[in-house]
């Protein structure tokens, strides 16, 4: 597999991720309230990410969102979809390993909102529906949205949707309401292969920065 289109596909669509969520092993204290040094992240490792899909499913069902037809190759590879159903979607990009090989290969990767340190949205809702938790996850208050759209227009990875019969903004939540129970996001207990690991920030870091034969690149928006 040749180093630079997976290098430049980790750069254009996020193959490691760092954003908000917790541990596939123990939920982290963080999980439970504890303080701003305990911030919790995600990472999504391509290497082992299949495109099955599952992390949407599990999204929706847990979230009661009704499912979407799934465009596997369909559109434009790497384009992301999402609406006010689909906070979840996985991007791929195809290509052949070496300029002599007939061998087309793959690379998929789970996408979703980034949680970022220092979010465009927080920064333009006028009525502070948008906001940071204790978790360091960004999420939106429903009862304090007006619909104004500006979260949805000032997001630097267009990952928000708009629900029109509610007129309010949504997207992914890291299954807040999840760790707060002791469970993981249901996206990474879905995960077959183990493409999402969930931990708190300092150990999601090392993890990213250790040397796996590949090149791992912290994806931090902030």
């Amino acid at each position: 597999m040749s180093d630079i289109p997976r290098r430049k596909f980790l750069k254009t669509a996020s193959a490691i991720t760092v954003a908000a969520c917790t541990s596939n092993l123990a939920l982290p204290k963080a999980a439970v309230g504890a303080s701003s040094d305990d911030k919790v992240s995600m990472l999504i490792d391509t290497s082992k990410c299949t495109g099955c899909r599952s992390c949407m499913i599990a999204c929706n069902d847990w979230n009661g969102l009704p499912l979407d037809v799934n465009k596997f190759h369909e559109v434009e590879e790497g384009q992301t979809r999402f609406s006010a159903n689909r906070w979840v979607d996985v991007v791929f990009n195809r290509y052949n390993g070496n300029a002599r090989s007939v061998q087309e290969n793959w690379l998929y990767t789970r996408f979703s909102c980034m949680h970022c340190t220092d979010a465009a949205c927080v920064k333009v809702c006028p009525v502070g529906a948008i906001e940071h938790s204790d978790l360091g996850t960004v999420d939106i208050n429903p009862g304090l949205c007006i619909g104004c759209n500006y979260c949805i227009a000032n997001c630097t990875f267009n990952v928000i949707g708009f629900d029109r019969a509610r007129n309010v903004a949504r997207k992914c939540t890291f299954c807040s309401d999840r760790l707060t129970q002791g469970m993981i996001p249901a996206c990474a207990q879905a995960c077959l292969p183990g493409a999402i690991t969930f931990d708190s920030r300092k150990r999601i870091e090392s993890i990213a920065g250790e040397d796996r034969g590949i090149k791992a690149e912290r994806f931090d928006p902030g």
